[in-house]
């Protein structure tokens, strides 16, 4: 079916039924048969003595290649016959084609055939679809994921009552098991992969770029199966992007292609997208070669119950890195300490993973040395946060050993919070600070049976004690 020479005759012959002189479109035919005699030399490339394996995807590849022809023909011959007729070549040409791709498209499995079909009837509008339903998908398995974190946190502060009733510590262990495994399928259940949040990333990038002074060309690195993620996490991250992309858009876009070209840089833009995960952190990373300096700040509460943090390196006139972390997980452990001398009272809480450990220290060690400690590792000296200052402005009473929560709050950077007790951990899912109780020493609030507990921001904490010092 693929044979040039066979084509050939056949564009002869119809030509002459045409009464018009074959020789007159010689170049374009050649043109068209010498592209399908390509496209017949490809499929026979890839069946190697008799090896038809790669044959069903190749022929579906060579399908859509002759139909996105035919399309090309076929508008081309329309606007034609608006003016002055058709160029009877390309008719031929046309004609020919279509041919080829009813007699191929028996060949092709079910599968192939509904795909190919649809992308070669309307490509465009195939890619608009397909990435409008990511979008939907994205926000349906994120409000999916919104009710398994209620039904998690309604399943923790069952377990909790109950467990005040019990006296066996064996069951005990075995309810922290029963839910751990709950907790763990749901996760399981609803989470995504790189691949898909690439997908829906790259759309949105476009679409925010769409219209750009000069072109920008993303590349997205590290979005594979392996890097996976709840759907809260990856709409916070998608829409993130769509946030600096603006931003470089309206910003960083300043110099046209010619002074780009002079300055020895490429003539488009570049934005590199990479993905991957430390720990419990999602690191999501944005370089790019544009000009200007960006100003960029978020301010959302869903970012302090994702623990957002940016940070920016840029150098005007060569571009910027943007490097935003976020928590991969929302139900974790904290371990939840007593900031006031009523036992009653002042209960808060950090993320366990944070927590380095728990020391006793001499008051009189302490007030010798000023309000720092030293790291008994290290030699290290951490500065001493008061608990009960943070939010209540008001002191623990010193005693003989002060206890102290030893915590990193900032790429490894550590600091002492002076508490009056342990509560112990509790496992939940963090809310947000509602808008009108915001506080920025506050991430948000986890909820027991008999409290509300406020989650500390330690970044926040951090660069305040580093500011006051």
């Amino acid at each position: 079916m693929l044979n040039a020479g066979a084509l050939r005759q056949q564009a002869d012959s119809m030509l002459a039924d045409m009464g018009v002189d074959e020789h007159a479109y010689l170049q374009l035919t050649d043109h068209y048969l010498s592209h399908i005699e390509g496209i017949a030399q490809a499929l026979r490339d890839v069946c190697p003595d008799g090896d038809t394996y790669e044959l069903p995807q190749s022929l579906a590849n060579a399908w859509l290649e002759l139909r996105l022809i035919w399309n090309r023909c076929n508008q081309q011959m329309q606007y034609q016959n608006m003016q002055d007729g058709a160029s009877p070549g390309l008719m031929v040409a046309g004609s020919l084609i279509g041919q080829l791709l009813d007699n191929l498209r028996p060949f092709l499995d079910v599968d192939s055939l509904l795909l190919v079909d649809k992308i070669g009837t309307d490509l465009y509008e195939t890619a608009r679809r397909a990435s409008e339903q990511n979008r939907r998908l994205l926000e349906r398995m994120s409000r999916a994921s919104d009710g398994a974190n209620r039904a998690v946190e309604s399943l923790l502060m069952a377990l909790e009552q109950v467990q005040q009733q019990l006296q066996a510590p064996e069951v005990r262990r075995e309810l922290d098991k029963a839910v751990e495994v709950v907790v763990e399928e749901i996760e399981r259940a609803l989470v995504l992969t790189g691949e898909d949040i690439g997908a829906a990333l790259e759309a949105r990038l476009l679409k925010a770029l769409d219209g750009s002074a000069l072109r920008v060309l993303p590349q997205l690195q590290g979005f594979d199966n392996k890097t996976c993620m709840q759907p809260d996490v990856a709409r916070l991250l998608v829409d993130l992007s769509e946030e600096w992309a603006l931003a470089l858009k309206e910003q960083a876009l300043n110099h046209s292609v010619e002074e780009r070209i002079t300055d020895h840089q490429t003539a488009f833009v570049t934005l590199k997208v990479q993905i991957s995960v430390d720990a419990n952190d999602l690191i999501l990373t944005f370089d790019d070669d544009g000009d200007g300096t960006v100003v960029y700040a978020r301010n959302r509460p869903s970012d302090a119950v994702h623990n957002v943090r940016l940070n920016l390196v840029q150098e005007e006139g060569r571009g910027r890195r943007l490097e935003a972390r976020c928590n991969l997980r929302k139900v974790i452990d904290y371990l939840v300490i007593r900031s006031l001398d009523d036992a009653a009272d002042g209960w808060l809480a950090v993320p366990l993973s944070n927590v380095e450990s728990i020391e006793q220290r001499s008051t009189e060690q302490l007030r010798m040395r000023g309000n720092v400690l030293t790291a008994r590792d290290s030699g290290e000296v951490i500065p001493v946060v008061d608990a009960g200052l943070l939010l209540f402005n008001e002191h623990n009473v010193h005693q003989q050993q002060d206890a102290y929560v030893i915590v990193q709050h900032d790429r490894g950077r550590r600091m002492a919070l002076r508490v009056s007790g342990i509560e112990g951990t509790r496992r939940a899912a963090l809310h947000a600070v509602p808008e009108g109780l915001h506080a920025t020493r506050l991430r948000g609030f986890i909820q027991s049976e008999r409290r509300v507990i406020g989650v500390l921001n330690l970044a926040e904490i951090g660069r305040m004690q580093s500011r006051a010092a």
